[in-house]
């Protein structure tokens, strides 16, 4: 197999290209910070003319990325992309582009590589009706707040000691916001029920506005935060949530991310990836080297985000009678669906975190 690679810059296309060069033909590898020769060039060209039999991209810059994989699909060349952002955004028209140049594209890596979940989805859906997923989808995140309530330190401090090892993007707002998140459960939502959504369908909340009011009244109640994505047909939204001891999230911690699914015949299934980053990518992107996903949109979506729960709020920003019990400081609200929190709250500057209904009295 002739392969092509776009970006050589990150350790991510490293690590591609010493996993892949032993065992396929690296023809051509697109990369502006390397000298022009035999393998290496500056001209997309070059690489969609070198009959190569797929394009692995590697991109940081997701605009570049997503015009250099309309290129190779319209010249019906087989993608393997790494950019999440584009698959989220542009899901539906990469899918049909592909099909309309009888070609394929696959994008594993842009989930949980080491989870592989996007072909599981794919085989459960043959046999098996899939209630809901749900799981922690940004290992960032989870490594913050994991570490705030471990060694009782502020978010702030958290957050520089991730910066420090180099578990943040340069950019880190993505996480923080909890739109990294969305776009992975994005094409989740789309491969479990061969749909069509983008994450601007997805309901957000992330950690970026916690306050050390909130994380005391975390510890006060015996619980952790926990940002977790959660998906069914009518319901689709990443939010923190309170958990206790009790609930397995509150024992995935670092750079870790945990997916359960939820069958008609199996019932819930739990994949726990302890290693994830460049390794992980890296197996999604092998994974799809040798296994293309299948590219399909059959079924209209219908997310209208009527889960309910009591949340918290930061801040009382709310009309009282929203509002079941005043705290010192921040306040729980009655049972609101999802959409009617977002209806409520806007794009409010303030940490809100769901709580599980069984236990709110003892909040």
């Amino acid at each position: 197999m002739k392969i092509g690679l776009l970006g050589f810059s990150s350790k991510i296309s490293q690590s591609v290209y010493d996993a892949l060069y032993l065992k396929y033909e690296i023809v051509k590898i697109f990369s502006l910070e390397h000298q022009e020769d035999n393998i290496f060039c500056h001209d997309i060209n070059e690489v969609l003319n070198a009959n190569i039999d797929c394009l692995i991209e590697c991109l940081s810059d997701s605009e570049l990325a997503y015009n250099y994989v309309q290129k190779a699909l319209k010249k019906g060349i087989r993608v393997i992309v790494s950019n999440k952002i584009i698959m989220a955004k542009h899901y539906t028209s990469l899918l049909n582009l592909a099909l309309e140049n009888h070609t394929n594209i696959s994008f594993e890596s842009c989930v949980v590589g080491g989870v592989s979940i996007l072909h599981h989805l794919e085989d459960l859906r043959q046999y098996d009706d899939i209630l809901k997923i749900e799981g922690i989808l940004n290992s960032t995140v989870n490594y913050i707040l994991g570490i705030i309530f471990k060694k009782k330190i502020s978010f702030e401090k958290a957050l520089d000691e991730a910066q420090k090892l180099g578990y943040t993007k340069p950019d880190y707002n993505n996480d923080l916001l909890g739109k990294d998140a969305a776009y992975k459960l994005a094409l989740i939502y789309n491969k479990a029920y061969a749909a069509n959504i983008s994450s601007k369908d997805i309901f957000v909340k992330g950690i970026k506005y916690l306050d050390e009011e909130t994380i005391m009244f975390a510890r006060l109640h015996e619980t952790q935060i926990r940002l977790i994505a959660h998906m069914d047909k009518q319901n689709a939204y990443v939010i923190p949530f309170f958990v206790r001891k009790k609930d397995m999230y509150h024992y995935v911690n670092g750079k870790s991310n945990c997916i359960m699914i939820e069958t008609s015949n199996i019932g819930k299934i739990y994949d726990v990836a302890q290693s994830v980053g460049i390794q992980a990518i890296t197996n999604g992107i092998c994974l799809d080297l040798i296994r293309p996903l299948k590219n399909i949109i059959i079924n209209e979506a219908n997310i209208i985000n009527d889960d309910k729960y009591h949340f918290y709020l930061s801040k009382q920003i709310i009309d009282d009678k929203y509002i079941d019990l005043k705290m010192t400081k921040g306040c729980i609200t009655i049972m609101l669906t999802i959409h009617e929190l977002g209806e409520l709250i806007q794009n409010s500057h303030i940490f809100v975190g769901a709580l599980l209904d069984e236990e709110y009295r003892d909040y």
